[in-house]
């Protein structure tokens, strides 16, 4: 994780503070990271992804993805895969209703696919989080996202080198058609 705060809460949960290293993907890995590879599977979720912007980011971290994995190590990745939503016209996802501590959270999400094009990053969008509760808007948050779809996912694999890749609609079949914007990858390593 690049994220201090998550990083601590995640030693703190597990009890084990040698297990968690500070790296942002794109970025070479903290050599402590490294040492402990290689690694039979790399597993991404969360939306991570899209937050590699440039071409460059993703195939410094596609590199440094191959040069940790095992012979045949595994790639787990889900993502929203955003060009589904543009597509439709709707850059409004389904609101989501949490509770918290006894009292409702909404989580309300949309895109902005009106993003000036830079040459490092073809495709992008502003991915706005916003929180509200009881008390009104408690949280905004929001980023530039790299918009993928599930063929451009699988090509990007491929041309790096990863020789098993599928993307499908479910974590658990990787031949599940890829129907919405909820979409994994499933790859092997050389």
């Amino acid at each position: 994780d690049a994220s201090d705060d998550m990083l601590a809460q995640a030693r703190a949960f597990t009890g084990a503070p040698d297990l968690f290293f500070r790296w942002r993907m794109g970025e070479p890995p903290p050599p402590e990271l490294e040492a402990r590879g290689p690694f039979d599977a790399i597993v991404c979720m969360g939306n991570a992804w899209p937050q590699i912007l440039g071409d460059s980011e993703v195939v410094a971290t596609q590199r440094t993805w191959r040069s940790m994995l095992a012979p045949s190590g595994a790639v787990l990745m889900g993502l929203k895969a955003l060009a589904v939503r543009r597509e439709k016209g709707d850059p409004y996802m389904p609101l989501l209703k949490r509770s918290y501590r006894g009292a409702p959270l909404f989580f309300v999400r949309f895109v902005d696919f009106d993003v000036p094009e830079d040459e490092d990053c073809p495709d992008l969008c502003e991915f706005h989080k916003v929180i509200a509760g009881e008390e009104g808007l408690l949280h905004h948050r929001r980023g530039l996202s790299r918009v993928w779809d599930a063929p451009g996912l699988e090509e990007c694999f491929r041309c790096a080198g990863f020789p098993d890749v599928r993307v499908s609609g479910s974590l658990a079949d990787p031949d599940a058609p890829a129907e919405t914007e909820d979409v994994f990858l499933h790859a092997r390593g050389p």
